[in-house]
């Protein structure tokens, strides 16, 4: 088990406890921001995944420019989270927007086959709607438990 790997298991935990509630999704995203700047690797590295969790279907403009973002970093294991996390949240949605962001990353990864197999199991559940209704099936799930 490598090292505050307990970090980002924290870092995954916020995100599942404020999902589908507004405000606690606008602190996380600050806070997941200040992460992103300040954190150690192992952090960064769950902060993708996190991002995915709090919006999965429900694309918004900020999580995907940050998810853009990170999908050119240095480090190979945020690239590859973030080109996942950005498959999760536009699941079964349709975004013209993340499906040509996706397409670009094709194109960019083209030498890289690690990069390139993320973003092109990225790219199955933008276009598949059965994925959209399990996701949506276990978000409703557990969203019922909660109240």
């Amino acid at each position: 088990m490598e090292p505050g790997s307990h970090q980002g298991l924290a870092t995954l935990g916020i995100a599942l406890l404020s999902m589908g509630e507004k405000i606690g999704m606008d602190m996380c995203l600050r806070m997941y921001n200040h992460l992103l700047q300040y954190g150690e690797p192992v952090i960064r590295r769950t902060i993708p995944l996190a991002l995915a969790l709090l919006s999965m279907s429900h694309p918004q403009l900020s999580v995907i420019d940050s998810l853009s973002k990170l999908s050119h970093d240095s480090d190979s294991d945020v690239v590859h989270n973030a080109i996942l996390a950005m498959g999760l949240v536009g699941s079964g949605t349709n975004n013209a927007r993340l499906a040509g962001m996706l397409r670009q990353l094709a194109q960019y990864y083209y030498k890289d086959p690690s990069s390139l197999f993320m973003v092109r199991l990225a790219q199955v559940p933008p276009s598949n709607s059965s994925v959209l209704h399990y996701i949506n099936s276990i978000s409703l799930q557990g969203l019922t438990h909660l109240g």
